[in-house]
């Protein structure tokens, strides 16, 4: 409004210009202006934000990168906002169903590999957001690597695996020690006298298998992870990411308690993996309290998560894995959320053989055979061998 005007003046052409805008045939219109005018500053604000970040010497590629492609990903999630009718989701729902009767492969779940896991969860959905729960020393990491050499060997693309807690030297001699079936420790002390070549032979197969490992230490911050994981994904086809394990991730962010900067962590790995539209295996360490609960009661729940309410809320799958002891040869998963299936409450057998820390399916009377073999053995030792 230019130059002086009266009050009377001021409402008059306030009113004016509401009630030309509140004309239902106009509303849709202005809503557009209005939110174009508001991506493009933000569009302008990014560049700005891009120029003075390069401008700087010291400047980090890799924080600049994350912070750039998180940038992005908040705009291009106003732009796909909207109203959807009825028609156009029952629309698109049934050209879904219909392709996946077809077999296409844009809409098939990953397979593991271990049939008694996809027998209940029917594979796992690209872009799902799957939580591997166990106490210490139970089988997290050889069931990670499990799935990675699996679905690298069975689907198309590479299986990329983030090693937060182990470097790649020790990933890699569980693998060999998995598929030479050469007794890990052996491994470990360079004992291989007579089983060089079946070392070199599952050297040579797991060469060629999809896989990349990234241990490097700076991957624990959060922001350097996903910019990694967004990278690699722009030159390679990623069939799934593994992460072991989550609670050894930070953030440059700083947040009041570790609740919060959980919430933020597990809300960008959930977002990540809608991103790459892959199914996302992360491990979690549980609570420490979890130890002092008696034997028969460590079996593995969604609360000993450590800042559980985040990933509780975030997960689309949780399944927790437990072992009666941690000699026994029996691994059994527990599915404790399958958000679009029905894989709570179910609980699947595996063979687990921690010499060579290999994980194989196993028949279920086979495994409850074992499971009463160990249970008996234990109660023997209590009693003093008698």
């Amino acid at each position: 409004i230019k130059g002086k005007r009266t009050k009377e003046e001021i409402i008059q052409t306030v009113t004016q210009i509401v009630g030309d805008v509140s004309m239902s045939s106009g509303w849709p219109r202005h809503a557009k202006i209005v939110k174009n005018n508001s991506l493009l500053r933000q569009w302008m604000s990014l560049g700005t934000y891009l120029h003075d970040q390069v401008s700087n010497p010291d400047a980090d590629p890799d924080l600049i990168a994350s912070e750039v492609k998180a940038a992005i990903r908040e705009i291009e999630a106003e732009l796909e906002t909207g109203y959807l009718s009825m028609e156009k989701v029952v629309d698109d729902t049934m050209i879904e169903i219909k392709e996946r009767a077809k077999g296409s492969t844009s809409y098939q779940p990953v397979k593991t590999g271990l049939s008694n896991i996809d027998e209940v969860y029917g594979g796992f959905e690209p872009g799902r957001y799957n939580l591997i729960i166990a106490r210490p020393g139970i089988g997290k990491t050889a069931f990670g690597l499990t799935l990675a050499k699996n679905i690298a060997s069975s689907q198309p693309g590479t299986a990329l695996v983030f090693s937060i807690e182990m470097g790649y030297r020790q990933l890699a001699r569980r693998l060999l020690s998995d598929q030479s079936k050469i007794h890990l420790n052996r491994l470990k002390s360079g004992n291989i006298y007579h089983d060089e070549e079946r070392l070199d032979d599952a050297a040579r197969h797991l060469s060629q298998t999809n896989m990349i490992i990234i241990d490097h230490p700076k991957y624990r911050e959060i922001e350097r992870l996903m910019a990694a994981a967004e990278s690699i994904a722009t030159q390679n086809s990623i069939n799934c990411l593994i992460l072991d394990h989550v609670q050894k991730t930070t953030s440059r962010k700083r947040f009041s308690n570790d609740n919060s900067k959980y919430e933020y962590i597990s809300g960008e790995l959930a977002a990540l993996a809608k991103a790459l539209n892959v199914p996302f295996f992360v491990l979690c360490q549980l609570n420490r309290e979890l130890e002092n609960r008696p034997e028969f009661q460590k079996r593995p729940r969604i609360s000993d998560i450590r800042g559980s309410g985040a990933f509780e809320q975030d997960g689309d799958v949780i399944m927790g894995l437990h072992r009666s002891s941690r000699e026994s040869q029996v691994l059994q998963v527990e599915g404790l959320k399958d958000r679009d299936g029905d894989g709570a409450g179910k609980l699947v057998y595996l063979h687990f053989r921690g010499s060579t820390q290999t994980i194989e399916d196993i028949d279920s009377d086979e495994a409850m055979r074992i499971l009463g073999e160990e249970k008996s053995e234990r109660q023997n030792v209590w009693r003093g061998g008698l």
